[in-house]
């Protein structure tokens, strides 16, 4: 949670995504304000999608590609107005197998380094599936989150997207496995 409470400007935070849990997780560690980006069915989900919803969550139409960059660049807008930690699972989804590789990022997201003039904190987290599990033995294991190195916004400045999602991926799997 240190990782958290230390950062000084706006930050975009990614992570590799397990479960719904993910965001409960982070939302417990958080000691300042969070909100995260999640896909529009999310807003209907009883629990999460409220808690979303009362921090002024994102709600993306991943169908719609004119909105998302619409609603990409309200946020960049947003982010350099007011400091804000904004979470994404740029997998674009949760992994259904948590023991398989992390998912390929989707590089757009990482548009909002630019746009937002933000930092980068890749977020590693393995467990939190477990929570839901059927498997009294498996919900008795610990549910990790490792905040890793902090990139400030200067950076990530000359890299492209593409660039930045493959390292920010890298890091993330490298401490996964």
């Amino acid at each position: 949670s240190s990782a958290f409470k230390s950062l000084q400007r706006s930050t975009l935070v990614v992570s590799n995504h397990l479960s719904i849990c993910d965001i409960v997780f982070l939302l417990a560690l958080a000691e300042d304000p969070i909100t995260f980006i999640a896909k529009k069915e999310t807003a209907n989900m009883p629990f999460i999608g409220k808690c979303l919803k009362a921090i002024d969550g994102y709600f993306l139409d991943r169908g719609d590609p004119k909105q998302a960059v619409r609603l990409f660049m309200k946020i960049g807008k947003a982010m350099k107005e007011k400091r804000m930690t904004l979470v994404v699972y740029p997998e674009g989804t949760r992994l259904k197998d948590p023991f398989s590789e992390v998912g390929e990022f989707h590089a757009g997201t990482f548009k909002l380094l630019e746009w937002g003039k933000a930092d980068l904190l890749p977020v590693a987290g393995f467990g939190s599936f477990r929570p839901l599990s059927k498997s009294e033995h498996e919900s008795s294991f610990p549910v990790e989150l490792h905040a890793l190195k902090l990139v400030p916004c200067e950076e990530s400045k000359g890299k492209n997207t593409v660039e930045l999602a493959a390292e920010a991926r890298n890091e993330i799997e490298s401490e996964v496995a």
